[in-house]
């Protein structure tokens, strides 16, 4: 991956910042995903049917195995008529791009601050590409030991169906 220097100027035309990228390392990654989805239909009476699931799947990437349940209901609440209600929830995941480990070997950024005469005011700074240990309460990642080990969810709002 090769990066380009970006520069920042004033309506001027001045240079106030330049943005400009160390090379990185080559990486080649590769990933196996593996899924299994189980799910089973009870038809309680003629107007009334539940489904209860479960997908489990692991991908070699992020090294852990999700678990994701799911449910639904459908219920005719009329006798004759052709209306049926559905209802459904769930966990859901998703996977971890590849990018995400390559992260570290990407060209690392170097930052420089111009001032009005053109003369370095700060910098220039490196920042360091990696994945770092975060502290979340939020239910959006799957985690434990990270950095590596941790895959998206969707939020618990995004996890309720209204059909199967």
């Amino acid at each position: 991956m090769t990066e380009h220097p970006v520069d920042i100027e004033n309506t001027a035309g001045r240079l106030l910042e330049r943005i400009a990228f160390q090379a990185g390392a080559r990486f080649r990654d590769h990933d196996i995903e593996a899924a299994i989805f189980v799910q089973d239909h009870w038809i309680l009476n003629p107007r009334l049917a539940l489904d209860f699931g479960l997908r489990t799947e692991t991908q070699t990437t992020s090294e852990n195995a999700r678990f994701a349940p799911r449910g639904g209901i459908a219920w005719s609440p009329f006798r004759r008529a052709g209306t049926v209600v559905r209802a459904g929830a769930g966990v859901f995941y998703d996977r971890v791009p590849l990018g995400v480990y390559s992260f570290d070997r990407y060209p690392e950024r170097v930052v420089t601050f111009y001032d009005a005469a053109g003369a370095i005011s700060a910098g220039p700074f490196t920042y360091i590409n990696g994945l770092g240990e975060v502290v979340s309460h939020r239910t959006l990642t799957y985690s434990h030991d990270f950095p590596g080990n941790f895959a998206p969810a969707a939020p618990p709002e995004a996890c309720r169906s209204n059909s199967r």
